[in-house]
């Protein structure tokens, strides 16, 4: 075992994982779109001086933009924005536990674009786990008539089918362009897509508190610029399937963090889908040499 590329691992997951704790710090005096805008475009100028300083030539890769600005928006855009519009109203550890499923909608979808994937029984029961799990989470708030808590997840679990609609398109079709490369159109594109939104559809109305502040600013150097760089040199070091292995630990920070520092309580029920859905990843990671 690398002790270097685990502990790489772990910094990503301890990067990623707060950000569903920090998406609902930023949205109490953040608007939705604002908050977004600004997560976008502050991680964008993270990951372009880090590419320039790497001597990446950005400008090398600039015909293939139309690959970039649709992963711009199944990657950041549009999952950001449905994330935090779910965590308006659903906790942020029930929003972690949905999105940690993204891993199993990249299984099915490989299954179907990616010539060099197939399912076999370990992935097939790891996918039924992971439903299963979904279905734990969702299923009680239909029981209970909670129509904002449907939503919210209906909306977090279709971000997670953007997130790995955009792993599938992004092997497809860019995996022989650098990652921060990618990274850097991507995330610019994704800013400039959120910036009418953020502007004139759902604006701010009043300066953000200090703590909301400090939450979308670390939510944009670290939770995405720093994500993604750390993504990339993992990839690089490690490979893809090593990566997906971060996935595990995921919904675990955020259901720590949200209990932690929040006082949030998601109910038996999701902890129990939570399980099934981190048991469903073990299984589709165990062979998925190319899953993410």
């Amino acid at each position: 075992m690398n002790v270097k590329n685990a502990l790489l691992l772990i910094l990503l997951a301890c990067f990623w994982g707060p950000n569903f704790l920090l998406i609902k710090l930023g949205i109490q005096t953040f608007s939705p779109f604002a908050l977004v805008f600004s997560r976008l475009i502050m991680g964008a100028f993270c990951v372009i001086i880090i590419a320039k300083s790497a001597k990446h030539n950005l400008l090398k890769h600039v015909k293939m933009w139309p690959h970039f600005l649709w992963l711009g928006f199944l990657a950041n855009a549009f999952p950001f924005a449905l994330i935090t519009y779910g965590e308006k109203v659903i906790p942020s550890a029930v929003a972690g536990i949905v999105n940690g499923s993204t891993p199993i909608f990249v299984v099915i979808l490989s299954c179907f674009f990616l010539k060099d994937e197939g399912l076999n029984l370990k992935k097939i029961f790891g996918v039924l786990l992971g439903v299963a799990g979904l279905l734990f989470v969702f299923v009680p708030s239909l029981v209970d008539e909670v129509a904002c808590d449907q939503w919210g997840i209906l909306a977090v679990a279709i971000a997670s089918g953007s997130y790995a609609m955009a792993m599938v398109h992004a092997k497809r079709f860019v995996h022989h362009i650098p990652g921060l490369v990618v990274a850097s159109y991507q995330l610019l594109f994704a800013s400039i897509m959120t910036l009418p939104f953020a502007l004139f559809v759902d604006p701010m109305t009043a300066w953000p508190s200090t703590l909301s502040l400090w939450s979308a600013i670390a939510l944009g150097t670290v939770g995405t610029g720093g994500s993604f760089i750390l993504y990339y040199v993992i990839i690089r070091r490690a490979g893809a399937t090593y990566l997906s292995t971060s996935t595990l630990l995921f919904p675990v920070i955020a259901i720590f963090l949200g209990v932690i520092f929040l006082n949030e309580d998601p109910g038996f029920f999701a902890y129990i889908g939570s399980a099934l859905i981190l048991l469903g990843l073990v299984f589709t990671s165990q062979r998925a040499k190319n899953t993410r």
